[in-house]
């Protein structure tokens, strides 16, 4: 997608699918949608104008997207999906990492020692990763009978980290915890939290996803959720390369290790 296309974290995915073809003499070629090519149910040129072997979708689409490339009859691996394809109705073979149970493990954390006041900070109906995220959050909220403050559902309507800071900006009161979709996300929280004169995590304790960004936060000790993210990229080629072999093999989906690395962000003081 052209809009991922300069973005670190999707280039470190492709470097993982380069990899793993070339080694085994593959070409990768680059198909790059815009939005309003997708508006337009367009396919890139790419797609249309060339005998592929196979595909690799990476970022993020509507389903109907989805569903139009995987009408083309390629074999098709995807990285993510739209956040209504689910695991009863997979289109293609899908490459996703742990996101429920690590964020449900980071709320369960802040919840345990007294948190109650816990904001979910990210639009996250945009795709199946983040929504599985919000589910991590919301089931461990539901668990220990906290209920969601429904004054912070601004905070879950955009995927513009610049925009969630103007929120934050302006919100009367702050919440003690911030479980945010990404670092990117959470470094901007940050960012105002400290701006605001709060402290962190004495005041508001923030988490990211992804141990991306962590190394640039303000703050530099981010909790955050570490896996391989070339990885993605080298299990979406392997899975392809299984999928043009064996067309018709029942369909899979492919979680990554992950792993919470709890820093101080979310930690109270002893």
């Amino acid at each position: 997608h052209q809009d991922e296309i300069d973005n670190l974290f999707w280039n470190r995915i492709l470097q993982g699918v380069e990899k793993y073809l070339s080694a085994r003499n593959h070409r990768l070629i680059l198909g790059i949608s815009n939005a309003d090519e997708e508006n337009r149910m367009q396919l890139p040129a790419v797609i249309k104008n060339s005998r592929l072997s196979g595909i690799i979708m990476i970022g993020i689409f509507d389903e109907a997207y989805y569903r139009l490339v995987h009408a083309t009859g390629f074999p098709l691996v995807t990285i993510d999906s739209a956040a209504s394809i689910w695991d009863h109705n997979l289109i293609s073979d899908m490459i996703l990492t742990c996101n429920e149970s690590c964020v449900y493990s980071i709320t369960e954390k802040i919840i345990g020692q007294g948190i109650r006041d816990i904001a979910f900070v990210g639009e996250h109906e945009i795709c199946r990763s983040l929504r599985e995220r919000w589910m991590g959050y919301r089931n461990a909220m539901k668990y220990y009978d906290i209920p969601i403050n429904s004054a912070y559902d601004c905070l879950q309507q955009t995927r513009s980290h610049q925009l969630i800071g103007q929120i934050l900006q302006k919100m009367d009161t702050m919440p003690r915890a911030l479980i945010c979709i990404n670092d990117n996300m959470a470094n901007e929280a940050i960012r105002v939290v400290q701006s605001r004169g709060l402290r962190v995590p004495e005041d508001v304790m923030v988490s990211g996803f992804d141990n991306f960004d962590h190394i640039s936060s303000p703050f530099a000790e981010l909790t955050s959720v570490n896996y391989n993210i070339v990885e993605l990229g080298i299990q979406a080629a392997r899975q392809l390369l299984y999928r043009i072999e064996a067309p018709s093999s029942p369909l899979c989906l492919i979680r990554l290790e992950s792993h919470v690395i709890f820093r101080r962000s979310t930690e109270l003081p002893v």
